[in-house]
């Protein structure tokens, strides 16, 4: 070792994040896992994404395009988005009664399947393939899973920025999206 450098000894524990040579790299010791595996770290936090839902008038089609950072990732239409979007319905009714960002949006499961005319089973389903799409597409997100977020009994729609439209017009929009606007493409 030179006398110009010098070395920083730390404990790792698990998830700790080590930046060597300008890239970040995720620790994950385990001793049942015999490949080391290359993981990048997650970029963007939820709050960060605009999310657009474009439903058809008779209700019969939802698409979902996310925007961030002046890039647009689409979802395409999917049945599911049907689900995702009305947890963003429930969301924008509360905020609109004053309800607090942190507590927004949160609804039973049972009048959620009543709600959409579904059983639970079905709901469930939906639910995890939301989440599965989520996560699989948006790598570089913290939590993507958890856009929709489940607890005992309730269920809730985590993007704090989205947009709905209905047959093109503006059927509702939430706060923080009427702030970032003139960031958002259609």
């Amino acid at each position: 070792m030179h006398d110009d450098e010098f070395t920083t000894r730390e404990m790792l524990q698990d998830n700790s994040v080590i930046s060597v040579a300008n890239e970040q790299w995720v620790f994950l010791s385990s001793h049942l896992e015999v490949d080391t595996q290359v993981s990048s770290v997650p970029q963007l936090y939820i709050n960060e994404l605009d999310f657009i839902f474009n439903l058809s008038l008779d209700e019969e089609t939802s698409e979902l395009k996310i925007h961030h950072h002046n890039k647009d990732v689409d979802l395409h239409v999917r049945c599911h988005h049907y689900l995702t979007l009305n947890l963003a319905r429930y969301r924008a009714a509360d905020a609109k009664k004053g309800v607090l960002p942190a507590n927004q949006g949160w609804v039973n499961t049972e009048q959620l399947v009543k709600d959409l005319g579904v059983d639970m089973r079905y709901l469930n389903i939906k639910i995890h393939r939301a989440r599965k799409q989520f996560s699989e597409v948006l790598t570089n997100v913290h939590d993507a899973e958890n856009i929709i977020v489940r607890q005992l009994r309730k269920v809730r729609f985590a993007g704090a920025s989205f947009m709905i439209y209905k047959g093109c017009e503006l059927e509702s929009t939430s706060d923080v999206a009427r702030t970032r606007k003139n960031s958002i493409t259609i």
